[in-house]
This record gives C-alpha cells, structure tokens and sequence, in this order.
C-alpha cells in the first residue's frame, strides 16, 4: 500500500481486526463477541485504544473545501446544517443562514443555488436535513415549516409535503429504503416548580415515528428517553410569567442514525446503541466496552473554560467574573459517546463524547453487524455529515468560526 503524506488536517484510521469471537492472526484477544439472547443479537465489543498497535491507516486532505473568510457569493457559507455528496459527485448544501440549498461540482465549484426565505413553494425556513430520494431525487427537511420538499437531480424544486401535527415540531432524522422517513417529534413540557428553587434534571420521553411519502404519521417505533433538561417555571399569583429550559453540564441527549430498514438509538445512558426494525422490535444491541468516567469538579471546571473560549470578548469578562454556576446540577457520568451516524456501506460510526479533558474528535466505527472496526480522528472542529467507501464530507469551522464544507479521503 502506497503511504501518504499526513497534513495538519489529515485523520487518522487505527485499522482493528475483528473476526466474531476468535483470536486475530497476532493471537490477540478479540475485539468483539457476538451472542446471541432469545433472538436478539448481542455484541459484546473490546474498546479500542487510540494508542492500540495495529496498522495505521493515513489519509491527506482536504480534497474538496468550500466555504472560508475570503469566499465571495456564492461561496460564502453561513450556518451549515447538513450536507450530502450526489451519485455523480456533485455536493449538495444545505445553509440555515441563507436558507438555499446550494450545489457544488466534485471540485468545489458552484453549479446553482435552489431556494430562499420564504413559506412557499421551493421556499424555507430552516432547511436543516438533507436525505437521498428516489432515482437521484433530493430530501429536504424544514423544521420550522414542518415540511419537506423534494428536489429533482438537477435541484430543481418539484414538489413539497407537510409532516407531522402542528403541536409538535417533528425533526427528520432518517429515510428507510422504502422511501418512509424517521421523526424524532421535539415537545417541550414544562415542569410545575415555580421559581430556581428545587431544581431537577427532567427528560421527558418521546416518540418516535415514521411517515410516509405524503406526510402521514404511518407508524410508531416505540418511546424513548428524550434530553435531560432543567425546566424552570417563574411566576407571581399563581400566573406564569416564564419558562426556562436550561441544558446541565455533560446532559445526556438521544441520537439516532437510519440504514435500510433499521434504526440506531443512542440513548446515551450507557455504553450501548439499540438497533430497531421498521417496526420497532429490537435486533440487535451493540455494546462499546467503553467505561463511563465519573464526572469531577475537574471535568466542570475544563467545561467551563470551554464555553468561556467560545464567547464573544464582552460576553467573556463578565462571565468570568461571575464564575462557574456551582449550583447547577449534573449527572454522575460524562455519556459514553455522543452523535452516532451511519455510512452508506451500513458501518456504524460513533463519536466520543466532546470531554474537555481529553483529546477531541475521536470516532469508532463498528461494522453492519456491530463488530468494532476502526478508530478515526477528526480534525476538531469537522463534523461529518455523508461518509462513502473511502470518503467523508462534512462541516467545518475554521479559526475565525467561518464555515467550510470539506471532503477528505479515507485510504485502507
């Protein structure tokens, strides 16, 4: 295999070998075990070390950047939601800042722009996911407008459905292979305690449900544990006045990732992502070995320090005289992983949790079956929105908070 020159950019893959429950050719323990449990699979995984010797695998990017301080319209990104690159190698982007989808040639160069700020049709609001159709057709969901529009391959708007009910504000996060997409319904319910005193993590649950080529609620998958939350009710004679929604440190938030007719939920509570059917059974549960750290006043303070870095100057000083909020409280755990997604082979990819005080931008990516294959390293401030066989296209910020979009090849 030819190696190539590392970049300051560059991610780096630890290549793991995995062979069910048997040794490696190294005579090494097994990185996975599977079982199975009254017809349920269960994959018992070794974590991966990001110092485990095994081959390395060496990447030089970026191939394709688009986005930067100096990019002129209509180059200039602003609020990147999500992106995907098309069969012929076009990219696809979508910008809640501009509210347009816009697509790119396989180099970067700018093809047109569909859409603008509006309700009508080809309009939007918040275009914030974009989803393969049928025969090369583009997806797009709005979750202001609870809509989705669907676009040909050339970009042009052909039509547009609405989702869900209006007491709710449904979230696309996934399309089967028959064409149904995955909601994940956003409600907010307020708790009962006037007033800071007596605060309490709450996480309310939610459904989520599947919804036809026409907008319809076509089934339900089962209800799950929703983001843990701090609602704060403040009123005067009885009345309320406000609600505030306030996020903990190291709060634990659902996931989900959609491949053919299977769902993957990351709930966060331990080191395990569940795998549904279309109709909501449990298959297979992939569990990570990896031990959750028990949260100290360490971790608090570098989360703290974190947050101050990415405030504006004004905004800086003065929380910093005022301190670390001591009363606010949190969980006993920092969560085992963070955002979860698949690539198009079906391989599973699973974030490590944003810890401040470790190394960032770690994946491990397990195989369809939940078999661990791969560690990647990201560079710190991408985030990978379509991964093909040897490619991943994402968003990233770059010194001055300026979005880019950017592929990177992957060598095996």
């Amino acid at each position: 295999m030819k190696c190539l020159t590392v970049s300051s950019l560059s991610m780096v893959v630890v290549a793991l070998v995995t062979a069910g429950c048997q040794s490696d050719a190294a005579g090494r323990d097994p990185l996975a075990v599977v079982r199975d449990s009254a017809g349920i699979t269960i994959v018992e995984n070794t974590s991966p070390d990001d110092s485990t010797n095994n081959v390395w695998w060496r990447i030089e990017g970026p191939e394709v950047s688009i986005g930067g301080i100096d990019a002129e319209e209509p180059y200039a990104l602003y609020r990147v939601t999500d992106a995907l690159r098309l069969n012929d190698g076009r990219i696809a982007v979508a910008s809640s800042g501009s509210d347009d989808i816009r697509f790119f040639d396989s180099d970067g160069g700018h093809v047109r722009t569909s859409g603008r700020t509006g309700g009508g049709p080809g309009e939007y609001q918040n275009p914030n996911a974009l989803f393969r159709g049928t025969g090369d057709s583009l997806l797009v969901g709005d979750a202001t407008t609870r809509r989705v529009s669907v676009l040909d391959p050339a970009g042009q708007f052909v039509r547009v459905f609405n989702i869900g009910e209006a007491a709710v504000v449904p979230r696309i996060v996934g399309r089967f292979a028959d064409g149904s997409l995955l909601a994940a319904p956003i409600v907010v319910t307020p708790g009962t305690t006037m007033g800071g005193s007596g605060d309490e993590i709450t996480r309310p649950p939610f459904t989520l449900v599947r919804i036809d080529a026409g907008g319809a609620i076509a089934d339900t998958l089962g209800e799950f544990p929703g983001a843990e939350r701090i609602m704060r009710v403040e009123g005067s004679a009885g009345q309320i006045t406000s609600i505030s929604i306030l996020i903990i440190p190291f709060a634990k938030s659902p996931t989900f990732a959609v491949h053919g007719d299977e769902v993957h939920v990351g709930a966060q509570d331990g080191p395990e992502i569940r795998v549904y059917g279309m109709d909501g059974g449990l298959r297979r549960i992939v569990r990570t070995g990896r031990t959750p750290d028990a949260i100290t006043e360490r971790h608090l303070d570098a989360l703290f320090e974190r947050q101050l870095a990415a405030m504006p100057d004004e905004l800086r000083a003065e929380r910093q005289a005022a301190g670390r909020n001591r009363d606010l409280p949190h969980g006993p755990f920092v969560p085992p992983y963070a955002e979860i997604t698949t690539d198009l082979a079906g391989n599973l990819w699973v974030a490590d949790y944003p810890d401040p005080t470790k190394p960032a931008g770690g994946w491990t990516i397990y195989d369809p079956e939940g078999r661990v294959l791969a560690r990647l390293i990201v560079p710190e401030r991408f985030r990978p929105f379509d991964i093909g066989e040897d490619w991943v296209l994402g968003g990233e910020l770059d010194e001055f908070d300026i979005d880019h979009v950017r592929l990177y090849r992957i060598a095996k």
